[in-house]
């Protein structure tokens, strides 16, 4: 019992925003109820607790997946180990290493890559389709999801003529390993208010739609 101070709760999680390597986990699938406070006991079942945070949209609402920093490698490696499909607030937690390290140098040509033609491109087994998407969900809101998975090289939303998103967008990785990690742990991953589903991508070329890199 008891709850766990040092917590960020108030802060929305930016990219870069956490030292150490192997120390940090990413929780997926959160209820929306989950507070930063309770995910922190939770996590402190498998090794001491330096920070968690909960991913918050503009208006303060939880984006359904969060950050938590241990002392320690091994810590981590447990949490990923026992607290996968652990039940928090009726529904079961998704855990895996975070992987939002600093890019090696060697990602960075790839980063300035996508374009201008505003549509994903690179080899078709580096894509994924994701579908079920939040009629609201920005690019920006996908890549944040995706970057988990791997190395995001561009993110696009489709959308009809008219500007309404028709509810599923393309991502492209650096590498066909990442597309398939993807594929593997982010299926019914919430963002906004739906659970996405993930799959390979089987359309040549991306359609028309606002679509963002970097």
């Amino acid at each position: 019992g008891g709850g766990g101070g040092g917590g960020g709760g108030g802060r929305r999680i930016e990219q870069g925003g956490y030292g150490g390597g192997g120390s940090k986990v990413y929780v997926g699938n959160l209820s929306f109820k989950t507070s930063w406070q309770e995910l922190k006991d939770v996590m402190r079942s498998a090794g001491e607790v330096v920070h968690a945070d909960i991913a918050l949209n503009e208006d303060g609402r939880s984006k359904g997946y969060g950050i938590v920093e241990f002392a320690n490698a091994a810590g981590a490696a447990a949490a990923v180990a026992t607290l996968s499909e652990y039940e928090l607030d009726g529904r079961l937690m998704l855990v895996r290493h975070d992987r939002d390290a600093p890019a090696p140098a060697r990602a960075a040509p790839g980063r300035s890559s996508g374009g201008t033609t505003g549509a994903v491109g690179g080899h078709q087994d580096c894509r994924i389709y994701i579908g079920n998407l939040d009629w609201d969900a920005t690019w920006k809101d996908v890549k944040d999801v995706c970057r988990h998975a791997g190395n995001v090289v561009r993110v696009e939303v489709l959308y009809e003529p008219g500007g309404r998103s028709k509810g599923c967008a393309l991502a492209q990785y650096a590498s066909p390993e990442e597309a398939e990690r993807a594929i593997e742990t982010l299926q019914d991953v919430i963002i906004g208010s739906r659970n996405i589903f993930v799959r390979e991508d089987r359309e040549e070329g991306g359609g028309g739609g606002g679509g963002g890199g970097g």
